[in-house]
């Protein structure tokens, strides 16, 4: 990834997937590696490196050429996933990489359950990591939907 990206002049370690595959495309164009009227791209040592694993057919150096929709897939199998959370008032100039973790963001569960009969609720949970405060949240779902809440830690 990084012989693709630092020679020409990246020098953030964190990029979205549109970032990553405009360098890759920028890559293929300046080393002239596109074929078949620009559908197959021809796999040179350093693009093998940095976008297969070892196990494709064409990380094993078995294959020369590849689709341009196979290579986009490579890519994105190749990246991490890291996410930040933001908020209303912050600024995406001011984050720093430690702001970033890896994986998935965390996720909210919402359950429905019975009560008293015919009576359903609606369960919430995972607010703490988003910096949720349940109350709050509570406040301004009764005002919207005009329905009773209650929260519980």
């Amino acid at each position: 990834r990084q012989l693709i990206l630092e020679p020409q002049g990246y020098e953030d370690k964190l990029i979205n997937l549109t970032t990553a595959r405009k360098f890759l495309w920028r890559y293929v164009k300046a080393n002239e590696l596109e074929m078949s009227g620009g559908k197959q791209v021809l796999v040179d040592p350093t693009l093998r490196e940095a976008v297969f694993s070892k196990g494709d057919r064409w990380g094993s150096g078995e294959c020369d050429k590849v689709s341009k929709k196979d290579l986009a897939l490579s890519l994105t199998k190749s990246m991490k996933i890291y996410h930040c959370i933001l908020f209303e008032d912050d600024r995406e100039e001011e984050l720093d990489e430690s702001m970033y973790k890896p994986g998935s963001p965390p996720e909210i569960l919402l359950c429905l359950g019975a009560r008293q009969g015919n009576k359903v609720v609606t369960l919430v949970e995972g607010l703490e990591p988003w910096e949720i405060e349940a109350k709050e949240l509570a406040s301004m779902v009764r005002k919207k939907h005009a329905c009773s809440t209650t929260t519980s830690t």
